[in-house]
């Protein structure tokens, strides 16, 4: 039983990661409608600061940041868990 419950808790927390990641895709690509050429090459030094600045001129919203960061951080604290969990079934 514990198997299966830590395979859902681990197949959750790797959606809600994918979550993050689509969120995260979505707003380079604003950023790359605006001109910002380089937002695909940059990795994890992208600054959401600037997008945040950029979303009052262009009329855009914030929660597209702000549910990346609540996914990702869920996604990890759920594949965490998961992993205990496996670890504690056998």
């Amino acid at each position: 039983m514990r198997t299966a419950l830590s395979t859902i808790v681990l197949g959750l927390g790797a959606l809600s990661i994918c979550a993050a990641s689509v969120a995260d895709f979505g707003i380079r690509v604003r950023m790359r409608s605006i001109g910002r050429k380089w937002v695909f090459l940059r990795g994890g030094t992208f600054n959401y600061g600037e997008y945040l600045a950029a979303r009052t001129k262009h009329g855009w919203a914030a929660w597209p940041v702000y549910f990346m960061w609540a996914a990702l951080a869920l996604g990890v604290l759920l594949i965490t868990f998961g992993a205990y969990l496996n670890a504690i079934g056998r």
